[in-house]
């Protein structure tokens, strides 16, 4: 029997879910996880978040390990495994593939950066570039502040779902 898995990095936990290849759901196991946040010192009404990028790949290994025993099935078994996760969480990986931020959906401390993208492009066209309004918590502007703000320089932008096909293959690549 093949089985496919999907793994979800969703806001507030990670999922993993195994299906048959007739779409019936065979587990589901989910995992809370927890953001750090702070008050950013320069914009005080923005609140920082960011989440330990090990600590998330480890409760969602958690997560699959347990779903596939729930399911009863033997690793060989699974015949593909999708990633999905919340809009606009992003990972940014150093020169030598190691994790130097990871931020979920909230995170807007590129508020200014967003402020400097809006006035560049003006709200038409980037609303025409994108399908978005102002872009606060936007991967381009949190690269922005990292840019300004990081200790490390960041040498490739994931969006959370393509981190986790990073981790599972090896593979830098992003869904169109």
């Amino acid at each position: 029997m093949a089985v496919y898995i999907v793994l979800d990095a969703g806001t507030g936990g990670g999922k993993c879910v195994v299906f048959d290849d007739t779409g019936r759901r065979l587990a589901v196991q989910r995992r809370p996880w927890r953001y750090d946040v702070s008050v950013d010192p320069d914009v005080p009404f923005v609140q920082a978040l960011s989440f330990s990028a090990p600590a998330f790949w480890s409760m969602l290994c958690d997560a699959g390990r347990a779903a596939v025993q729930e399911a009863g099935i033997a690793p060989q078994d699974v015949a593909g495994i999708a990633a999905t996760s919340q809009r606009q969480g992003c990972v940014f990986l150093g020169a030598d593939g190691r994790e130097v931020y990871a931020g979920p959906n909230l995170d807007a401390r590129a508020f200014r950066e967003g402020l400097d993208i809006l006035e560049r492009l003006g709200s038409a066209r980037l609303h025409r570039i994108t399908g978005h309004s102002a872009p606060f918590i936007f991967p381009l502007a949190r690269y922005l502040w990292f840019r300004a703000h990081g200790a490390v320089p960041a040498a490739h932008l994931l969006m959370i779902s393509d981190w986790i096909t990073y981790r599972l293959s090896g593979a830098l690549c992003g869904e169109p």
